[in-house]
């Protein structure tokens, strides 16, 4: 049976490695033999042609999860999402202009071609109009 090389973690070739064995739902780890007796004997049911093997949890988590990928879909089932939409955000974006632009009291001014001094904490107005008084939360201006 062919292997399939899913991936590593090593940047240098070194171990370990993952492969799917194709044709089957296994997949063969590549990494340092434990050696470790004390945690050799905690292993069970241990056959004499088995081998354990010390890999990074992200190594599988990465390339051999718990999940199956969902499965790809050909274009043709998905393709009447693209004849049949509406708006696209590429439609919006490229508007002229937007409502509230217009309503906004420097619409007009720009539109006529008038210059005038634009100051982004006057909360949308000119710096020629009136500022609100800071701090009482009154809505009076000041002059």
């Amino acid at each position: 049976m062919t292997l399939r090389f899913l991936g590593t973690t090593s940047e240098e070739g070194d171990c370990p490695t993952v492969y799917e064995i194709e044709g089957t739902d296994e997949i063969l780890v590549q990494g340092e033999r434990e050696t470790d007796p004390a945690h050799l004997v905690q292993l069970r049911d241990v056959k004499p042609s088995e081998t354990f093997v010390r890999v990074p949890r992200s190594l599988l988590t990465r390339y051999a999860p718990r999940h199956e990928a969902p499965e790809l879909q050909p274009f043709t089932a998905n393709s009447h999402l693209f004849r049949e939409f509406r708006h696209t955000a590429w439609r919006l974006e490229t508007r002229r202009g937007y409502a509230t632009d217009r309503s906004s009291p420097n619409w007009s001014r720009s539109r006529d071609g008038e210059t005038f001094g634009f100051n982004p904490d006057s909360r949308g107005m000119p710096t020629s109009a009136p500022r609100p008084k800071p701090g009482n939360g009154s809505s009076a201006y000041a002059s």
